[in-house]
């Protein structure tokens, strides 16, 4: 499995990310894996 590292996030951006994951009571990896298979998944159906 691969690793992802995000660089030059704003500590501000991270941690109201991180908030706003946990109140939905998932981690920012479970958030991140999410949108990114929501975006993947999006694509597909618009047929690229």
């Amino acid at each position: 499995m691969g690793t992802i590292i995000l660089k030059d996030i704003s500590d501000d951006l991270r941690n109201k990310f991180k908030s706003l994951c946990y109140s939905k009571g998932k981690t920012l990896k479970e958030e991140i894996l999410r949108l990114m298979k929501e975006e993947l998944e999006k694509e597909v159906k618009r047929g690229a």
